[in-house]
């Protein structure tokens, strides 16, 4: 924030212990969620601008003492990461330190510089350190710590260029009767923070000089500030979650042992219940786990995809603010025939196969981009490395929008996508996405183009055929459900073909085996086990059980593709198996638009990556992320034999 300080000036002769004892409370401090009373630190927006102070301070000879990590919640390195692993910069002189990106400019990122002056007498030192201070260009608060009177007094005088002085006391507390704002900060303009109506003034507010007083016999014993207490989020399970285990101990469908490995339930469910009364967080409905149910309860005209008519979908939009349920879920996926048809006709001529194989030459250079930046590193997690920044470029340059902070981008989307969200600030996070979605269709009424939001914008202002609300739901959709299928589906396959070498060594000798590959591949580990929620207009039948009359349905395409009847030895990956009719990208009305750009960019990237990165194994444990509709990965570490032609480039 604004008023905390980014700089510490440390005399010399503290600057060495201080140093140390700052270094263990800066390393001690972890990411974690808001409603944690231990946690302190707090996602960055601003990743690109932590990175590049770093690089300037090592640049420039400061010593880097902490940071230059990206962290995930649990504290596990990470490119896709939102958390700025906290930074502690050390330059001696303050000349250097003037040159320092860290010190030239504000920072809102968890990084502080301390700045030691050469050794001098205090005289010259006070007079250095006051006059690098009058020098700011923010100059919002400026702090003092010091026991001579002289030293607090010559402080006091002849720093004017803040809104508040504080002597002795927190910099960043609040203080009765003082501003918490004000001073000349170039935030404000060449009227400063006059641009705060209750400070009227850009000059200097306020003076805080905190004094011990001497101590009292009677005097109450010190007692420390309590804990915050822990904010709980508000749950709502439905009653009996989370469900009992299945015979043999097998985990019940959606809980967190299923995610890791739902086949063997799925087996056993298809084998004795394929349509089974089951329990999922966000409330009962029936598991469809054979070939043909899944196949038909795409197609069949009693089943709906509107969420706002399923009750496992109700009770899934809660979380959502009441407003944007309303205006946003009218896309695609939540809608049925006819309105469905008409939406899909607007959209279905941005992704003929003809103009979808466009892409393939653009892939290829993302592809080749993210490779150049790993290759000589001989070990990385191909899940930052290549599947997420691919996945996510991939789906910007579709939609034609500015790619925002990535980081940031996929931790708001998984937040907000996820089944039975319990997370607090889900809200905050549905807004954000609103917000986004309404600047990227702004931005494109300035200026059309040949992308998809041009198409959609031209579909509502030109031809009316789409509302308002369909536009911003339309897009809105696109960026939550367009790029987690090809992150998943390059994922899935390299790990698939990583725990297969007889597999993955037949590919590296006849690389044309992709053509066939790749649908088994998608097969094998569907990118999406389950579709979104269905449910039950009418009594359906599935097989000798007929589901009632507003009911939920959850189709499990994980399932259906390794449902023997259909694939023999379904367990088994085989590149050389035919799979036409596999369900990775649905079926029916609801086939998924970009199926080809998806399969398209899990092709590029798995011969790419078998191409360029030789001999390539696992490095460590891959993770699962916890998910409902998704199946994918959220690392997936790998070592590589470093190409001979990058060992002597960089030799030379």
């Amino acid at each position: 924030m604004c008023c905390a300080p980014n700089i510490a000036l440390v005399h010399p002769e503290i600057a060495d212990e201080l140093t140390d004892r700052l270094t263990d409370r800066v390393l001690a401090l972890q990411p974690g969620f808001p409603d944690d009373p231990e946690v302190l630190l707090a996602a960055t927006p601003n990743t690109a601008g932590y990175d590049a102070t770093l690089a300037d301070a090592r640049r420039t000879g400061a010593r880097v003492l902490t940071g230059g990590r990206h962290l995930d919640v649990q504290g596990r390195e990470s490119d896709v990461a939102v958390f700025a692993e906290p930074a502690l910069i050390r330059v001696d002189g303050l000349a250097r330190a003037r040159e320092l990106r860290s010190v030239r400019h504000e920072t809102f990122f968890p990084l502080l510089t301390l700045a030691v002056p050469r050794r001098a007498c205090d005289d010259e030192l006070l007079a250095e350190m006051v006059s690098f201070v009058t020098d700011g260009a923010y100059g919002l608060r400026n702090s003092l710590w010091a026991q001579s009177p002289e030293v607090i007094d010559r402080f006091v005088r002849d720093v004017r260029s803040c809104g508040q002085l504080r002597v002795n006391d927190s910099h960043l507390a609040g203080v009765p009767f003082l501003s918490n704002h004000g001073g000349p900060g170039l935030s404000g303009d060449r009227f400063a923070e006059l641009n705060y109506p209750m400070l009227r003034t850009s000059r200097l507010q306020g003076v805080s000089v905190a004094q011990s007083a001497p101590p009292s016999p009677a005097a109450a014993a010190y007692v420390p500030a309590q804990p915050r207490p822990r904010v709980e989020a508000a749950r709502a399970y439905p009653p009996g979650w989370p469900p009992e285990e299945l015979p043999g101990g097998l985990p019940a469908p959606f809980t967190e042992a299923f995610h890791h490995d739902p086949y063997p339930t799925l087996h056993w469910l298809r084998e004795h219940r394929p349509v089974s009364r089951v329990l999922s967080p966000d409330g009962p409905g029936w598991l469809l786990t054979r070939y043909d149910d899944v196949r038909t309860a795409h197609t069949d005209p009693r089943v709906t995809c509107d969420s706002k008519r399923i009750p496992a979908g109700l009770m899934w939009l809660r979380h959502w603010p009441s407003e944007l349920r309303e205006r946003l879920f009218v896309h695609l996926l939540d809608s049925d025939d006819p309105r469905h048809a008409e939406l899909r006709a607007i959209i279905r001529p941005f992704f003929t196969p003809a103009r979808q194989e466009q892409w393939r030459s653009r892939v290829q250079r993302l592809v080749d981009a993210r490779i150049d930046r790993i290759v000589e590193r001989g070990r990385g997690d191909l899940m930052a490395a290549v599947a997420c920044p691919l996945g996510g470029n991939v789906l910007f340059s579709v939609l034609g929008a500015t790619p925002p902070r990535m980081n940031h981008l996929r931790a708001m989307i998984w937040r907000t996508a996820e089944w039975n969200n319990d997370v607090p600030y889900v809200e905050a996070l549905a807004h954000e996405v609103d917000a986004f979605v309404r600047g990227a269709v702004a931005e494109k009424r300035r200026c059309l183009g040949d992308d998809l939001i041009s198409l959609l914008v031209r579909a509502r202002d030109q031809d009316g055929l789409i509302s308002e609300d369909e536009l911003h739901g339309l897009v809105m959709m696109m960026l939550v459900a367009g790029q987690d299928p090809s992150i998943n589906s390059v994922g899935n396959s390299l790990h698939a073909l990583l725990a297969h070498p007889g597999q993955l060594a037949a590919l590296r000798d006849d690389p044309a085996l992709l053509a066939t590959g790749m649908g088994e591949l998608l097969r094998y580990e569907s990118p999406l086990p389950f579709t979104s929620w269905r449910g039950t207009l009418e009594p359906v039948e599935f097989g000798d059980v007929t589901v009632p009359a507003d009911e939920s349905l959850f189709l499990c395409i994980g399932a259906a593709n390794r449902d023997p009847a259909r694939f023999p030895d379904p367990d088994r990956l085989d590149l050389n198996r035919p799979t036409p009719g596999h369900l990775a990208f649905g079926h029916g009305a609801h086939y998924c638009l970009g199926a080809h750009i998806g399969r398209m960019t899990a092709e590029a990237a798995v011969s790419t990556v078998l191409r360029r990165l030789p001999v390539l194994r696992p490095d460590g444990m891959p993770r699962w992320r916890p998910s409902m509709f998704e199946r994918g990965l959220s690392v997936l570490p790998v070592a590589w034999d470093v190409p001979q032609k990058v060992q002597q480039g960089a030799a030379r």
